[in-house]
């Protein structure tokens, strides 16, 4: 279902999340012809409105990133990469509603993994609503270490982190 387009408050400060099926240009060109309008930026912000995934058909999310969670703790729209190519297609920067991320996938699914991804289902939407109404965040109160893990001991499982400091 689609629906009718709403007035836009302010700039569109937009962050590219791993996307890996979309021509980076593509993003470049949705900036450029909606220039004034919309601005890329590298990292997540306070000023950021807008993270854009990929997502498989269903609008899940095919990877759980940082930028991901960072708009989620934000309020940010998550909306497809499809949405860049709608607006493009359209000539006019489309409603984000049609195209807002609904969670994320997992590869390989357990049944507790469908349980997590059915308690994270529509997380995006219902925290930026909750930011839109002046509540609390979804992830008030809890405190989160974020970072990767590269290399072998990754690839081989055996369960060793390493830290870095930035």
């Amino acid at each position: 279902r689609r629906l009718k387009p709403r007035k836009r408050e302010g700039q569109i400060r937009m962050v590219v999340d791993a996307l890996k099926t979309i021509d980076p240009l593509l993003c470049e060109d949705f900036a450029a012809k909606f220039q004034g309008d919309v601005q890329i930026d590298s990292h997540v912000t306070k000023e950021t409105t807008h993270i854009v995934v990929e997502t498989n058909a269903s609008l899940l999310a095919m990877r759980r990133t940082r930028k991901y969670i960072e708009g989620c703790a934000l309020g940010c729209w998550i909306v497809s990469h499809a949405w860049i190519d709608a607006s493009i297609q359209a000539g006019e920067i489309v409603d984000e509603r049609n195209y807002q991320v609904k969670g994320y996938a997992l590869k390989n699914t357990t049944q507790v993994d469908r349980l997590v991804q059915a308690d994270a289902w529509n997380i995006p939407e219902k925290s930026r609503l909750r930011h839109l109404a002046g509540k609390k965040g979804i992830f008030h109160g809890m405190t989160f270490v974020v970072g990767s893990v590269r290399g072998e001991e990754e690839k081989e499982g055996s369960g060793k982190s390493r830290s870095k400091k930035r």
